[in-house]
């Protein structure tokens, strides 16, 4: 009589997708906790998304560790999703979740197993990660790896500080790669929200696509638009705003955040209360590369509070409006 047999245990054929089984389970269980002190229990425990996982290789062929990848990055954002289901909407979150995940996940994971899970990038040398946000199919956050609270931070504006705009512009072909397609600068926004306008304390730079809308009345005044401060002519959602134009294809030695302080009246004694946006431009006359740069303030007694988010569209419609055409 044949013996049967034996199978390679699974741990042995796929080390990495058990190291991304664990640090699912690690880390749902730990956003879980940040994000409120009593919340829902999930429905589905981490122990099941890890025999799930295990399941998933051990039914395929041997040397099926590679495309089994997908299944573990998915199975990973699904704690993660769930873990922001089981939030209360009528409660704040933990306001110190995302340095967190970048500071005790994203950059240990990253000098352990050279992948920053679940950030997409970690470089230690420029000072950032980038995590996808669970807000959208395309929406990129850029924070800091150091202690960044936020606008309000002298540190976004001193001598020598990252150029941290400029490092999420440079980022932005993540957003392309997630909308499955090439978008152009002017399809492409980044915010920065006020303290008001925000639930974390650790900057985060939104990276996303622009609102169709935004784009248009952006486009129809962009002859308008000086290199000094001004109001903007015009209605846009989180407003109203003050615009500049910035005349370079990037914003490599421009610090908006420091442009905002010391060319707006007050504001740099009170940049918490202000939020920043920037759009992707083609100049007028020529056709150059350029940005708009909005700023708002935030004022309760207009019910504006300061998020330049609002610019962004996290359903990217400028990518399947593209795709249709």
């Amino acid at each position: 009589m044949t013996s049967p047999q034996r199978r390679t245990p699974v741990r042995a054929r796929c080390p990495g997708l058990i190291r991304v089984a664990a640090s699912a389970g690690r880390m749902a269980r730990r956003v879980r906790l940040a994000f409120a002190r009593e919340i829902k229990p999930v429905p589905t425990p981490a122990r099941q998304r890890k025999r799930s996982l295990h399941a998933a290789v051990a039914v395929g062929p041997r040397g099926s560790c590679v495309r089994r990848a997908g299944v573990a990055a998915a199975l990973l954002f699904a704690g993660l999703l769930a873990a922001r289901a089981a939030e209360p909407a009528s409660r704040h979150v933990n306001p110190d979740v995302l340095w967190h995940i970048v500071h005790d996940r994203c950059v240990p994971d990253l000098a352990r197993f050279h992948t920053p899970l679940p950030c997409i990038k970690v470089d230690l040398h420029a000072g950032y990660a980038l995590l996808k946000d669970l807000d959208g199919a395309t929406q990129v956050l850029l924070i800091p790896t150091a202690r960044v609270t936020g606008i309000e931070d002298p540190a976004v504006r001193a001598p020598g500080a990252p150029d941290y705009l400029q490092l999420a512009w440079a980022s932005r072909g993540t957003v392309s790669a997630l909308a499955g397609r090439a978008l152009p600068r002017q399809d492409l926004a980044l915010a920065v929200n006020s303290i008001a306008g925000r639930t974390q304390n650790q900057l985060h730079i939104h990276i996303d696509c622009i609102d169709p809308k935004v784009r248009g009345a952006l486009a129809a005044r962009l002859g308008a638009i000086g290199t000094r401060w001004a109001r903007f002519p015009g209605t846009l959602p989180g407003g109203p705003y003050l615009v500049r134009r910035l005349n370079s294809p990037d914003l490599a030695g421009v610090n908006p955040f420091r442009l905002l302080a010391e060319q707006v009246p007050g504001a740099a004694a009170a940049m918490g209360r202000w939020t920043l946006g920037l759009a992707g431009v083609h100049l007028p006359h020529g056709g150059r590369a350029g940005f708009v740069l909005l700023a708002a303030r935030t004022d309760p007694a207009t019910g504006t509070v300061g998020a330049a988010e609002r610019l962004l569209d996290h359903g990217c419609a400028v990518a399947h409006a593209a795709a249709e055409n």
